[in-house]
Parts: C-alpha cells; sequence; structure tokens
C-alpha cells in the first residue's frame, strides 16, 4: 500500500513538473510555421524592470576651467583696465603681469590650485594649498573669486 501511495505521489509530482515544461499552446488562428522555419518563440508578458533596476541619472561633472579662463575672470574681478575688445585670454594676462600677478604662459592649460594660490597670494592674500595639482572646476573658481575678490570691490 505505501508503495501505491509512493507511486501515484511520484507520478502527481513528474506530471506537474511535465505540465511547466510544456511549450504555451499556439494560437489556433496563426498560420501554421513554414517547413524548416525555426518554432516561434514563446510569448513573454511585457515586463518593465523595477524601478531600481533602471540606471539613475548621473549628474554631469563640473567643468574645468583653463588659466586663461580664470586670468580673465580675475583681471574682470579687478576692473583692470579692459582693451576696446574687451579682455582675451593674452590681454587678461599681460594686465595680472603688469599689476605683479604670476600667471604662467600655458593659458589654455587646465587650472590647478597651485595657480590660483600664486595668482591671489601676488595680490597680498597669504593662502596655500594641500594639493597643488588639483584641477580647478568652475564651481570652485566662482567660489574663490566671491570669497577674494568681491564684486564690490573698487
Amino acid at each position: 500500500m505505501k508503495r501505491l501511495w509512493a507511486f501515484f505521489m511520484i507520478l502527481a509530482l513528474c506530471s506537474a513538473a511535465v505540465a511547466q515544461e510544456q511549450p504555451p499552446p499556439q494560437d489556433p488562428n496563426a498560420p501554421p510555421p513554414a517547413e524548416g522555419a525555426a518554432p516561434p518563440e514563446p510569448a513573454e508578458p511585457d515586463q518593465q524592470p523595477p524601478a531600481a533596476a533602471q540606471p539613475e541619472a548621473v549628474p554631469p561633472a563640473p567643468a574645468t576651467v583653463s588659466l586663461g579662463d580664470f586670468a580673465m575672470k580675475l583681471a574682470s574681478g579687478l576692473k583692470l583696465q579692459a582693451p576696446a575688445a574687451g579682455f582675451t585670454p593674452e590681454s587678461a594676462a599681460w594686465a595680472l603681469v603688469l599689476k605683479g600677478v604670476k600667471v604662467r604662459p600655458d593659458l589654455g592649460s587646465p587650472l590647478t590650485e597651485a595657480d590660483a594660490v600664486a595668482a591671489l597670494s601676488s595680490l597680498g592674500y597669504k593662502i596655500r594649498t594641500t594639493t597643488p595639482s588639483r584641477v580647478m572646476t568652475s564651481d570652485r573658481v566662482e567660489l574663490l573669486l566671491e570669497t577674494f575678490i568681491p564684486p564690490d570691490r573698487s
């Protein structure tokens, strides 16, 4: 009797497993597949990935500032005499040099903290940096200029 009961249990489990492995029933209105054609893929229900699986939008990195751009902002902030056409990186660097501000000649290179410290030290500020090779971003340059060269400075 136990063997008979075990046989029916195994038969029930196997039939349930076989039923899960069978492909879904075909649409009776669908045209028959062509000979030699691959069998149609089983249709899966439309599933949207969970919201957590979608990649989060990464905010763009702040733009770096060139040494020439910094020279133009610093010269404008100090209200130095600009040429008739306005400051270019070269004319701003020249105006700063005439004022005694140290500016490297490579105006197209990214602005580093060492460049900013050298320029502000030339103006009499006693500042320093522990990371002189760090490249300055536009946000940090604006904060630096607002701190040391306020807009209302005469």
